[in-house]
């Protein structure tokens, strides 16, 4: 009976589509909990993603689904901005629901192993769901019950297990999966299900080897179930990282610092032009100890380092908000910033602008008052030196 009801639910995400994976709902006590990541190797390489999510797999690179649109990167809480013309189709001739994006700056997360074959036995599914909502009795048999979703999302993990490998599906896009059925009998500790919203979470195998055995994309539902729900009998389907390895590794093995492109656009290209990169194999034009060329908004002022922030000189620039560019009267005279702080404020000032800044990057709007020799010096100078060359010929 098993078996059969698992063979429709595959037959009903080909004939009706599937549809786009996007949270992680858990069946384990009031469905709240399992919030973040599991203490697990390999799993705090999820984040968020175009509000979906996405893993990041190392030197610089990020997979996330396909169909998913280019957006920033959250990981840990940190936000990394994404290269938008960096977004590289995972597999082109066979058209997977996979690619691949990177982002500007470093997480400080090592490189993720890719599993060599179909996974088995139990998993570890995380990504950034909804959380779970009302229950739901929508068929007699208690088999089939679940629940609605709820409001709000969260990073999430749950687990589940293997139910059935190298299957290909067809959202459109034709991706080769493995599938996990959500169980009210015989479940895992914490049994999830994907459910609209949440594609490019990542699944691992739950024996700490930390690899990654595949990308969340699609559930596959009852027909005439309703709306936003998750009930025991759907069918997640992850894509099976193993058929994509080689592609995979190939696009990560390309670096920023030698791609012929100025991936962080600040005008320099690449090892040793760009001085984000210390070498042709580093996997970032940014570089952390440089402020104006880090990847990240240090300010708060909206803008990211050079060119994009007017406080910054240059990308080697040593802060984001010198003083004629931080939208604060700091010497009190009633002046701000080089134009009167708008470029901080939509564009409309917050007063005038202070006439000692007479450039964004100046770092001071108080005028430094010069020790000259004063009038009274200056007059008696020529007697002084005359009194000198008087004492040296008597010497």
């Amino acid at each position: 009976m098993r078996i059969a009801h698992l063979l429709i639910l595959c037959l009903l995400a080909l004939l009706l589509g599937s549809s786009a994976a996007k949270a992680v709902i858990i069946a384990s006590d009031d469905g709240t909990g399992n919030v973040g990541v599991p203490n697990e190797p390999g799993t705090d390489h999820v984040g968020t993603y175009s509000g979906e999510s996405g893993v990041y797999v190392g030197n610089g690179w990020m997979i996330v689904a396909r169909h998913s649109s280019v957006d920033d990167v959250e990981l840990d809480g940190v936000v990394y901005r994404a290269i938008d013309s960096s977004r590289t189709t995972v597999d082109p001739v066979g058209n997977a629901d996979l690619s691949m994006v990177r982002i500007e700056s470093d997480p400080g997360l090592n490189d993720l192993a890719i599993s060599t074959a179909p996974p088995s036995g139990d998993l570890l599914l995380v990504g950034h769901g909804r959380n779970r909502g009302a229950p739901l009795n929508w068929d007699p048999d208690p088999s089939d019950d679940g629940w609605y979703w709820g409001t709000g999302s969260e990073l999430r993990w749950g687990t589940n297990e293997v139910s059935g490998t190298s299957i290909p599906i067809d959202t459109g896009l034709q991706t080769i999966t493995f599938a996990m059925d959500f169980s009210g009998t015989n479940a895992t500790a914490h049994e999830a299900v994907a459910a609209v919203g949440d594609s490019g979470g990542g699944v691992f195998p739950d024996d700490g080897s930390g690899e990654l055995a595949g990308i969340m994309l699609a559930v596959a539902t009852f027909a005439g179930q309703p709306a936003s729900s998750a009930l025991f009998g759907n069918v997640t389907y992850a894509a099976q990282l193993s058929d994509y390895r080689t592609q995979i590794l190939d696009i990560r093995a390309n670096t920023a610092c030698s791609n012929g492109i100025d991936d962080d656009g600040d005008g320099a290209v690449d090892y040793p032009d760009d001085g984000g990169c210390q070498s042709a194999s580093d996997a970032f034009e940014r570089l952390d100890t440089l402020p104006c060329d880090d990847g990240f908004d240090a300010d708060g002022d909206g803008a990211v380092d050079y060119p994009e922030d007017v406080g910054c000189f240059s990308p080697s620039g040593w802060i984001e908000d010198p003083a004629c560019s931080d939208g604060i009267d700091n010497d009190g005279d009633g002046q701000i910033d080089w134009d009167g702080g708008a470029w901080i404020n939509g564009g409309v000032a917050l007063g005038p602008a202070d006439t000692v800044c007479t450039s964004p990057t100046k770092n001071r709007e108080k005028q430094i008052k010069a020790c000259g020799l004063g009038f009274e010096l200056a007059l008696g100078l020529p007697l002084w030196f005359g009194l000198r060359r008087k004492l040296r010929r008597r010497g």
